[in-house]
């Protein structure tokens, strides 16, 4: 049987367990890796943006690959971190140019 995870809505807040970072989508439509890929330990993601955007795990967000994330509603996505950069690494886009979209880890 398969576990389903629903209406995740909160995961614990830890001191220093809540690393960051931001990208920038300078230009609009166009797939941006984040700089870092995500740490082993990790959980969850937060992915939050004031524009709506596009994010993938591990592949370029295109016009068949990725989920949109609302405007201006922190989202959490439970993830599974391999130990290899390039698969755990969050891509995303956005239709509005200059759009910063924050990445935050939970590693519970």
């Amino acid at each position: 049987m398969a576990l389903a995870i629903k209406n995740i809505s909160s995961c614990v807040l830890r001191k220093n367990a809540t690393v960051a970072q931001d990208v920038t989508c300078t230009s609009a439509n166009t797939d941006y890796a984040a700089t870092n890929a995500l740490s082993v330990g990790t959980c969850y993601v937060v992915i939050y943006c004031a524009s709506v955007c596009k994010v993938a795990m591990g592949a370029a967000t295109s016009s068949t690959n990725g989920v949109y994330v609302g405007a201006g509603i922190p989202t959490i996505f439970p993830v599974y971190v391999t130990g290899i950069a390039a698969d755990d690494t969050i891509h995303v886009q956005s239709p509005v140019a200059g759009a910063v979209v924050t990445i935050t880890q939970m590693a519970d």
